[in-house]
């Protein structure tokens, strides 16, 4: 970000059902025309935590209301809730020559097959290290957690094509099991 620019705080709305799960972050058209944001730029959204996301413009009636339309999936990256303020600014991403990813909860061994799958899902998102990405498999109800846990180069990325998807076995974090999970 040039040193002419400050980080904007918005209001964090629910965003639009045809973004869930895109990676999309839908901003106010003034946010947008004072920090010179286009469509397809990206941002780094700071609220508890920092996380990436693609910028979108938001429709008209948002116009000046200083907010941002943000998925569930960005929300937890950003460790934000409905109605909190985040911090937005223009940030480059470069493209991911490695992209290494792990199960969040669970061990989930994966043949070739299933991490083409992922990656397919992957193309055009952008990452940062310690982000959380849900990928939806067909036959599953939910979407499946996985946690970025390196990039090349560091920083925000953009997986492509190219990209080398290398998906680790061991989950980032063990759950924790109780009495009551084991029928107590």
């Amino acid at each position: 970000m040039d040193s002419t620019q400050s980080k904007i705080p918005l209001v964090v709305l629910e965003a639009d059902s045809k973004d869930v799960g895109k990676g999309i972050a839908r901003v106010d058209p003034y946010v947008m025309e004072k920090l010179k944001l286009e469509n397809g730029d990206v941002i780094y959204i700071e609220g508890k935590r920092k996380t990436v996301a693609r910028v979108s413009q938001g429709s008209t009636q948002d116009w000046g209301l200083h907010v941002i339309r943000l998925d569930h999936n960005i929300r937890k990256n950003a460790n934000v809730k409905i109605g909190e303020i985040v911090y937005i600014e223009k940030t480059q991403a470069y493209v991911a020559s490695l992209l290494k990813i792990t199960p969040y909860k669970y061990a989930t061994p994966m043949d070739n097959e299933v991490k083409k799958y992922i990656k397919r899902k992957l193309v055009g998102r952008v990452v940062i290290k310690d982000d959380v990405v849900y990928i939806k498999f067909p036959g599953i109800p939910e979407s499946l957690p996985f946690t970025v846990v390196y990039t090349k180069p560091r920083g925000p990325v953009i997986i492509d094509e190219d990209t080398e998807l290398i998906v680790l076995d061991k989950p980032t974090r063990i759950p924790v099991v109780t009495y009551e999970d084991i029928g107590g």
